[in-house]
């Protein structure tokens, strides 16, 4: 029965499998748990990169995650509509 309900596929794009989303909160419930553990920030664009045609925009992927960061940080509205041209020429 929770085979069944964990590998429901999702409506996420790429029908992600519910326990995707499962094993993404285990680690904010450990650390929660065990405050004592730190975390540090890990390059994900070290990490194989998927098969999909997005696997061609590596600069943009970089690009838009700084653009993130920078409107997180700094809230300024330039961050956020450079992002979101970069995001809507991917998605073409």
């Amino acid at each position: 029965m929770l085979k069944q309900l964990l590998t429901v596929e999702t409506a996420y794009p790429g029908s992600v499998q519910r326990k995707v989303f499962l094993m993404e909160r285990i680690a904010s419930v450990m650390l929660t748990v065990h405050p004592q553990w730190r975390v540090r920030a890990y390059n994900t664009f070290d990490c194989a990169w998927s098969n999909s045609r997005l696997n061609q925009f590596r600069t943009e992927a970089v690009l838009s995650d700084a653009l993130k960061i920078a409107m997180k940080e700094q809230g300024f509205h330039d961050y956020k509509e450079a992002y979101s041209q970069l995001r809507d020429k991917l998605r073409e």
